[in-house]
């Protein structure tokens, strides 16, 4: 009788001996499909980043690209406003290029400026090295406005304009009145409109 009990537990013994090597490789298989799972998944999605922002610095750790929505908040940037856009940034922080929807107020000889038509509208913005605004291209959110415009430092130099009222060209003295222009373009019932500066701004853009 005791020889067959010790029979028993040494059968016993193996038994539990094989049943947890099974138990291992059963728990390293598992572990190793779910690890070959989680890289296929990874593999398939590794082209795709889910940002809310990115910041791109230049070898001085100075920011030079920033994208987001909005755009985040950084040191050395001149502008503070967060914006839903992109921003290229000067080495001295000021906004060089800027695409954005909804699109910002221009800065016009160191200030912030409100548009002279408030127009919600996707643009393109390119400033000079101070920020101010120097040229832009914009289309209003109904389509019915868009706008190309080449600006001197502190006013309006050129620009094309569609819009409900009148399609076409102006060009603007550089130190005249508003209306020392030259205009052309048609109205909305496609009447001509055109205008030709007076000789003193004539003499001034000679």
């Amino acid at each position: 009788m005791t020889e067959r009990i010790l029979t028993l537990e040494r059968r016993l013994r193996r038994t539990q001996f094989i049943l947890v090597i099974l138990a291992s490789t059963l728990v390293a298989f598992v572990a190793l499909a779910a690890r070959h799972s989680l890289s296929l998944a990874a593999s398939a999605d590794d082209k795709i980043l889910h940002l809310r922002g990115l910041v791109i610095e230049d070898a001085e750790g100075h920011p030079r690209l920033l994208l987001g929505v909005p755009t985040p908040e950084v040191a050395g940037r001149k502008r503070k406003e967060a914006v839903t856009d992109i921003v290229l940034l000067g080495p001295n922080g000021a906004d060089r290029v800027v695409i954005a929807y909804p699109g910002i107020e221009p800065q016009v000889m160191g200030k912030v400026e409100k548009r002279s038509v408030a127009v919600a509208s996707a643009g393109l913005l390119i400033n000079d090295t101070d920020g101010n605004e120097r040229a832009g291209f914009g289309v209003s959110d109904d389509g019915s406005r868009i706008s190309l415009g080449l600006d001197y430092a502190d006013r309006d130099a050129l620009g094309l304009l569609v819009s409900p009222s009148f399609s076409g060209l102006a060009v603007f003295a550089r130190d005249g009145e508003r209306n020392d222009q030259i205009t052309a373009g048609v109205g909305r019932h496609g009447d001509q409109r055109s205008k030709l500066p007076t000789p003193t701004v004539m003499n001034i853009l000679c």
